[in-house]
């Protein structure tokens, strides 16, 4: 839309107003349409069996569990759970079938999946370090949920010189963030003040009345660089 736009102004020949303001509402219109007819596509093709993605699952961590209940929440995405290797029963409450970890490389290569899902605690950790030694040399796709049971505020996945990190406890608050959150905490203190300034004179007096010393309480502290102030 912007390119015809500019085709207006610089083009030689340019186009009529009318032209543009047919074309911008038609064009979204068809990229709509586009999609709905995409989506619903896709959607009757895997009711039908058709372009889906057969996963097995490894693991009985706290994620892993995260992990199914999202899978059930989107039936239209054609991932399709063939079994749960080493569950601790997990399995049973969502009518997945159950494979023992001794099983595991066999079962492996019987149902050859498109995706192998490992999701293990922190102190299990050594038990996914045993299949990845197995899947190694496999074709299909491995995908590792972390224990993040340590994650109080959200985490972030990132890469330094090909090093992949999580990063755990990072607020995700950007610029406008930040900006927003300040200036709230500034508006919102001034109006506190403005309103409960009343009451603050009243419980002024009442301390001045009743007790000897200063109204306001005064504590000393110490910054990170090892210099008092008072607070």
């Amino acid at each position: 839309a912007t390119f015809v736009v500019l085709l207006y102004f610089i083009a030689p020949a340019r186009f009529s107003r009318l032209t543009i303001l047919l074309y911008l509402p038609i064009t979204q219109v068809t990229m709509v349409a586009v999609r709905l007819v995409s989506r619903f596509l896709i959607q009757y093709s895997r009711r039908k069996g058709i372009n889906l993605r057969y996963t097995v699952l490894v693991g009985n961590g706290s994620s892993m569990t995260d992990y199914v209940e999202s899978l059930r929440s989107l039936p239209d995405i054609g991932i399709v759970i063939r079994g749960w290797i080493d569950s601790d029963g997990a399995s049973s409450a969502y009518n997945i079938p159950e494979v023992p970890f001794e099983r595991s490389v066999a079962y492996l290569k019987t149902v050859s999946p498109n995706t192998i899902v490992i999701g293990y605690d922190n102190h299990k950790a050594e038990r996914a370090d045993e299949l990845l030694d197995v899947c190694y040399n496999s074709t299909c796709s491995i995908l590792i949920l972390p224990d993040l049971s340590h994650s109080i505020i959200g985490c972030t996945v990132e890469e330094f010189e090909g090093i992949p990190i999580v990063r755990l406890n990072n607020p995700r608050m950007g610029v406008r963030g930040r900006v927003l959150k300040r200036l709230i905490d500034i508006v919102g203190a001034v109006v506190g003040l403005i309103l409960l300034s009343p009451l603050f004179v009243v419980i002024g007096i009442l301390i001045k009345l009743s007790s000897k010393g200063p109204v306001f309480f005064l504590q000393e502290r110490m910054n990170m660089g090892g210099e008092g102030f008072k607070m």
